[in-house]
């Protein structure tokens, strides 16, 4: 095993190998991706017994070392390359030719030299889908020029523009990332998403890892599914609590195709990220990500069409921008509140439950079950409702992560100690006040019996919605509180006729 040592210059660290002779190269042999992987280990251990804070490219020391590494910030992070099964013979047929190629190339001749300008044009021409600034192109060449004679030659081993990767593929790699521990931020440019992640298949399966399972990656990335035509009005739908967006797949066909339909997962729910661990989840986080996908596709006008918590957080989305929200389809609406004397007692009780579920959760994986066993869960679980198994089934294909022979729950827990925006009736009342656009409010009949009509603050809600607020229209369908996903075609008629009657245009 060789070792190697460190020399402190200027401030940045420097590792310098054993096995790094010849000018710092050991030539006649590939430049190995587990050096790379090695490099940073000496110096974690140099700087700190235990553990540091470091932006890194790749995850292969995070996973070997988990001890040494706290926290992993990766900014545009590069994914390993996927080398399948079938492939690794010519694989490695096409490096050893290149690395040959090189050498043929290289021997015996001195590296050829440049002006500065002719550096600083061939950098930002070999850019991986970037183009850099002169600024930035000027910061990197102060590291990677040697002067010679009245020019430069470039310091950087050519080797690196081989694709020296490990020969792993997909499942591979993601079972390298698992072993990541620690907290992860993954930093990336909407371009880079758009053009390689999202459409290079060698990269999509690592992508979809960081995007649906890995817990421990602190990027929020919204995922959903669509319908319609994208050049169509929009429709943001938006699902309850413990729910995702395949809570609306036996509605959305029965609604007008004049419309393009955006169903949503929200964080910590079905295919979406979940917010960073360590904090209460916030009401008004889930209002944003609204805003945020309305932002990320550009609309000036939406309607929206939500579920319980999905309902409550559109109506407060067409409180704060009501020039956004030109329609609202309320679909039981979710809603709670709390007293000004029991603020502090409420806080106390969400700041409890919270420790003790980190408590509970920590340094466990999360349980697995069978299917069967899942889908009893969701069924016992539900809140004033019983579904369909064909709805349960519906239900869960967004919320089941495979994990050996079983299944685990992709939703956040903390989701289940309450998530309201902490306001008394009068405080949500006012609120709903400034939404200006027409809503259409179905309730299930079982529903607004056995809990609208006798919750103190829900009731001065519902007095109001049903009384007071001219721009509010209810029905009262038969059903419980997923009437809309057990029964679509009892409220499908009431959305079709309330869509239609002034419809939005873009």
């Amino acid at each position: 095993m060789p070792t190697g040592f460190l020399k402190i210059d200027q401030g940045v660290i420097k590792i310098i190998h054993a096995w790094a002779r010849t000018g710092g190269r050991l030539v006649g042999s590939e430049v190995l991706y587990r050096c790379f992987e090695l490099a940073p280990v000496p110096v974690f251990r140099f700087i700190t017994s235990s553990s540091i804070s470091i932006p890194v490219p790749w995850g292969s020391v995070e996973a070997i070392y988990p001890e040494l590494v706290k926290k992993l910030i990766g900014l545009e992070i590069v994914t390993l390359g996927s080398v399948e099964t079938h492939q690794i013979a010519s694989w490695y047929r096409e490096q050893f030719d290149q690395l040959l190629n090189i050498e043929k190339k290289l021997a015996n001749q001195s590296p050829p030299s440049y002006s500065y300008t002719e550096a600083a044009c061939r950098m930002k021409y070999n850019r991986w889908n970037s183009e850099l600034t002169d600024e930035a192109c000027s910061i990197l060449l102060k590291r990677s020029l040697v002067s010679k004679d009245s020019g430069f030659y470039f310091s950087t081993d050519q080797r690196c523009k081989m694709n020296d990767w490990p020969v792993l593929n997909c499942d591979q790699q993601i079972s390298v990332f698992k072993q990541i521990k620690c907290p992860i931020l993954l930093v990336l440019a909407d371009n880079t998403e758009r053009n390689s992640w999202a459409k290079n298949p060698i990269f999509q399966p690592v992508y979809n890892y960081f995007k649906t399972e890995a817990l421990n990656t602190s990027v929020i990335i919204v995922s959903g599914k669509t319908w319609g035509n994208n050049s169509n009005a929009p429709v943001l739908v938006v699902h309850g609590r413990l729910d995702n967006c395949g809570t609306f797949d036996p509605l959305i066909p029965l609604l007008p195709q004049e419309y393009f339909y955006v169903c949503i997962d929200f964080p910590g729910h079905g295919k979406s990220s979940p917010f960073p661990v360590g904090t209460p989840l916030k009401f008004f986080d889930f209002v944003l990500t609204l805003k945020r996908v309305v932002d990320y596709f550009n609309w000036k006008e939406v309607t929206c069409l939500g579920h319980s918590f999905g309902v409550q957080t559109s109506l407060y989305l067409a409180a704060i921008y009501p020039e956004l929200v030109t329609k609202i389809i309320a679909l039981e609406i979710g809603l709670g509140g709390v007293e000004t004397n029991q603020l502090t007692l409420r806080y106390r009780e969400r700041f409890d439950q919270l420790l003790s579920l980190e408590k509970k959760l920590a340094n466990r994986s999360p349980p697995s079950y069978s299917y069967a066993e899942a889908a009893n869960r969701v069924k016992k679980n539900r809140w004033m409702s019983e579904l369909t198994d064909e709805a349960c089934s519906i239900l869960i294909k967004r919320s089941l992560v495979p994990n050996g022979n079983g299944f685990f729950f992709s939703t956040d827990q903390r989701f289940r100690l309450g998530v309201g925006p902490d306001l008394t009736g009068e405080q949500q009342i006012s609120i709903f006040k400034q939404v200006k656009c027409p809503v259409l409010l179905i309730l299930g009949d079982i529903t607004e019996r056995e809990f609208w009509a006798k919750a103190d603050i829900v009731k001065k809600i519902y007095n109001y919605f049903k009384t007071e607020a001219l721009n509010i229209s209810m029905v009262t369908v038969n059903g419980n509180h997923d009437v809309h996903l057990n029964h679509p075609e009892r409220v499908s008629p009431h959305i079709r006729s309330f869509l239609l009657s002034n419809p939005s245009t873009r």
